[in-house]
């Protein structure tokens, strides 16, 4: 390959940042409609069954309420390891492959060569999907103050499981078994592990002991 000059090489780069910036937009808009679809599905139904909106009592509001911080804390915190535009944008590119393990018809590589790098820490020490818990986390907040959105939560929780085994069985596929040795008892998909792992986070330490 021949030398790039550096001007060819700045817009090789300006190139790359807005097909990421672009890929990730798009993805931020499928979630969009993802999520608004269930929440109108869910209020739709729940309204046709005649039950209550709610909230029925302020304590399970004012719980919400912390559930929902609790989430959205989650979801800043797993944004702080990862930036937004490059999750967003490498989640919509390997949408084909996971589309594909999850029906069974995807070719592993023959070698392991795969760019994936598999984390541990931060808020995947939580659980697996870290992102998705937050955002159970918030639509279970937000259904103890309008009820609609509990149904919503199990809507979600039954989407992001069929989404969670299909990008498992892709990552365990290009990274040729390593990634369920690196996350061996890790939960899959927890909210209540993510809101434990922000508490443990921000709770005070004790007094130090005297010897």
């Amino acid at each position: 390959m021949p030398a790039l000059s550096g001007v060819e090489l700045s817009r090789r780069w300006c190139d790359m940042r807005v097909g990421d910036v672009i890929a990730a937009l798009s993805m931020a808009l499928i979630i969009i409609i993802f999520l608004s679809l269930v929440t109108i599905f869910s209020f739709i139904v729940w309204n046709r069954l005649g039950l209550p909106e709610g909230p029925v009592r302020l304590e399970l509001a004012l719980v919400g309420v912390l559930l929902v911080f609790a989430g959205i804390t989650g979801i800043v915190w797993v944004y702080l390891k990862f930036p937004p535009i490059a999750m967003l944008s490498l989640t919509i590119k390997s949408l084909p492959g996971e589309v594909a393990a999850l029906i069974g018809v995807y070719r592993p590589p023959s070698r392991c060569t795969s760019t994936f790098k598999i984390v541990v820490e931060g808020p995947y020490r939580c659980t697996r999907h870290p992102l998705y818990s937050s955002a159970l986390l918030v639509f279970t907040g937000l259904g103890l103050i309008k009820h609609p959105f509990l149904l919503a939560s199990a809507l979600l929780y039954a989407g992001y499981m069929v989404i969670a085994t299909a990008e498992e069985r892709y990552l365990e596929l290009v990274t040729c078994g390593e990634y369920s040795r690196a996350m061996k008892g890790v939960p899959r998909l927890s909210p209540f592990s993510m809101l434990l792992c922000l508490i443990r986070i921000v709770k005070p330490s004790g007094a130090p002991r005297r010897a």
